[in-house]
């Protein structure tokens, strides 16, 4: 069967709420903004794919590339191999780089989407791969040593035989501590893999080889700038442990510059800016020639094919941005990420909870198919209803909480606390003391609140104060704590970053104004 030709293309901007920030040595990601591509083709058929911009500020500006692009797409076979065939003259001069590359990345990878869907066969066979399952790693959300621990000890319990921790933008001690604390909870024969996040100078990388060595990571990910791939060489060069290195490069031209420059001993592809699939078969071939393995950042939908099609297959990262919207989300068993089974990607969204975000987000665009004739029926997404925060509203909300934790602190029931949050509420706490860890669930919070009890001696006071900043969805309110602990009154602040559904709480963040100070009072009270 033929897929046919593109008749329409719809870019929806989209901010997934994390269901834990992503600490970094840059900073945390509360949310992941993408761009959802649904191409219709004149078989009724529809190929998807997204784009990750990573800062909201892209969203909307992606978004509306996409849709500028539609003409040079709409009306033309749905083969990805012809697309570069389309691409207008100025759109050369331009340069087929940063937001053009991403976009033209978007379309590729849902014709590829459409193609597989056509022959009746998942991506991953179209591509002529032999396998069902690749290795997959967990990446780990936390960067404080006793929460990575833990869900570490969680994603060893899933089935992974390997974890990602994120390092760097801290001291070499501190670093050694977080790697000592997952290495103890894990074992020997789990791999754990450091990414730095491009947060060393290349003169400190060199300087801090022997310290990076002895961490027993198997491998070390974007110790520098990823543009610097002399650097990377000089570090690669003076380390035992192999560097990773490709998640920033854009297409397989500048693949084939870090193999020239001898930059890693492995490679890893992001599908976005590698160029989609076509440009992704291209990469992967040239890693292969150079006897380099490859490994997937992000876009885990499309990279289980891909990585099932490629000759030096490596691992697989698994860090889901788009499980919350996603109806069918990427199975993972006994540590392998298992390639579906239907034709295509196997990619679908959960379209109510696509409306739930829509309803929940500001200021942000209409999203609406691109035909070559007008459409008759446009969708209205995200902003257009919404209204500013109500801060005295979330001061009212915290206020209630806090006074139902206090209840319940000094012995009170449990019930009208439970009635405050969400069932599937999330609460994490940071740090290396006694309460850190991230609880998901009703009954793992309200354990959680129960071991404050024990230690607060009955007495507890949390009093909100400023909302930072919010939305109807999300508010940052910096507040103070005073609790007797240990026999003696113990003050603190935090900034609390709460995700807020109608009048209850269903995710909190709790980020100390003052860390070791924070680690003292609730190491100190047990």
């Amino acid at each position: 069967m033929s897929a046919g030709s593109v008749e329409a293309l719809r870019a929806r901007p989209v901010e997934i709420p994390a269901p834990q920030p992503v600490e970094m040595a840059g900073g945390a990601m509360v949310a992941h903004p993408v761009v959802l591509i649904e191409l219709r083709s004149s078989e009724g058929l529809c190929g998807r794919s997204y784009l990750r911009t990573y800062s909201a500020v892209a969203l909307r500006a992606l978004a509306a590339l996409l849709e500028d692009l539609a003409d040079m797409v709409i009306g033309q076979p749905a083969v990805p191999e012809q697309l570069e065939a389309h691409l207008p003259h100025p759109l050369r001069l331009l340069g087929l780089r940063g937001l053009v590359g991403a976009a033209l990345a978007g379309i590729d990878m849902a014709l590829w989407d459409l193609q597989a869907q056509a022959a009746g066969r998942p991506l991953a066979r179209v591509l002529r791969a032999d396998v069902d399952r690749v290795p997959a790693y967990a990446t780990i959300r936390s960067r404080y040593p006793r929460a990575a621990a833990g869900e570490a000890e969680a994603a060893v319990a899933r089935g992974f035989k390997a974890v990602k921790l994120k390092l760097g933008g801290q001291s070499p001690e501190a670093d050694e501590r977080l790697v000592g604390a997952v290495r103890s909870g894990v074992g020997a024969d789990v791999e754990i893999m450091g990414d730095y996040n491009q947060s060393l100078g290349v003169a400190e990388a060199l300087a801090r080889a022997p310290q990076l060595d002895a961490l027993g990571l198997s491998w070390i990910e974007e110790p520098t700038r990823a543009d610097d791939l002399a650097g990377h060489a000089r570090i690669a060069a003076s380390l035992a442990t192999p560097v990773q290195l490709g998640e920033s490069l854009e297409g397989p031209a500048e693949l084939q510059r870090s193999i020239d420059a001898g930059a890693s001993r492995l490679v890893m592809l992001d599908a976005m800016k590698i160029g989609g699939v076509t440009g992704w078969r291209q990469a992967s071939a040239m890693a292969a020639d150079a006897g380099l393995r490859v490994s997937s950042h992000s876009f885990a939908e499309f990279s289980v094919h891909l990585l099932a099609a490629s000759p030096t297959a490596h691992w697989l990262e698994h860090l889901d941005h788009l499980e919350p919207v996603s109806e069918r989300p990427l199975q993972i068993v006994d540590g392998h990420a298992e390639v579906p089974a239907e034709p295509g990607v196997g990619l679908s969204w959960d379209e109510a909870a696509l409306a739930r975000l829509g309803a929940a987000a500001r200021g942000a665009r209409r999203a609406r198919w691109c035909r070559s004739e007008p459409a008759s029926d446009s969708w209205s997404r995200r902003g257009e209803s919404s209204s500013e925060l109500d801060r005295n509203a979330v001061i009212e909300q915290l206020e209630r909480l806090h006074e139902a934790q206090g209840a319940f602190y000094s012995g009170g029931p449990g019930a009208p606390l439970r009635e405050l949050l969400t069932d599937d509420v999330v609460w994490s706490v940071p740090g290396n003391n006694s309460i850190a860890g991230t609880y998901e669930g009703i009954a793992a919070v309200m354990s959680y609140f129960a071991r404050r009890r024990q230690l607060s001696s009955r007495t507890f006071v949390m009093s909100p104060g400023e909302v930072l900043v919010g939305d109807r969805e999300y508010a940052a309110v910096l507040t103070d704590g005073t609790a007797v602990l240990g026999g003696r009154e113990r003050h603190w602040s935090t900034v609390g970053l709460y995700r807020l559904r109608g009048d209850r709480i269903a995710a909190c963040w709790l980020l100390p104004l003052s860390p070791q100070e924070f680690d003292s009072i609730w190491t100190a009270s047990t």
